[in-house]
């Protein structure tokens, strides 16, 4: 069975062991265009509890440029690489709409409500 040690560890070490890039997604799309790049993320940008890490800081996405937006996101996805790369993680953003703020043009995860758990059995 896995401990809460266990599972942070994971998560420190497997999710945050390097550079890994938040993308934002309208149903399962990753959104394009304007301007749009994934946001590079580090262990530095969380804090580690037990089984669960939750953003320390707003994780800003840059503003759509030209006269576009991205849609209104549906989920956040933790991908290995800036473009391709493997899915490590998606959050439904359903149940917590407080989780993105797209106020204006500026969209951004405001600090603690990026929440990411590993179950544990």
């Amino acid at each position: 069975m896995l401990t809460n040690t266990g599972a942070r560890k994971m998560l420190e070490t497997g999710l945050f062991g390097g550079t890994t890039y938040l993308a934002l997604k309208v149903g399962n799309a990753e959104v394009s265009g304007n301007g749009y790049v994934r946001k590079a993320v580090t262990a530095s940008n969380f804090t580690f509890s037990a089984n669960t890490v939750t953003n320390s800081a707003d994780i800003d996405f840059i503003s759509p440029t030209g006269a576009g937006t991205w849609g209104d996101v549906t989920a956040i996805s933790l991908y290995s690489a800036q473009t391709g790369g493997n899915e490590l993680f998606k959050v439904d953003l359903s149940n917590n709409p407080d989780a993105i703020s797209q106020a204006g043009t500026r969209v951004f995860i405001p600090s603690g409500q990026l929440d990411i758990t590993l179950a544990l059995a």
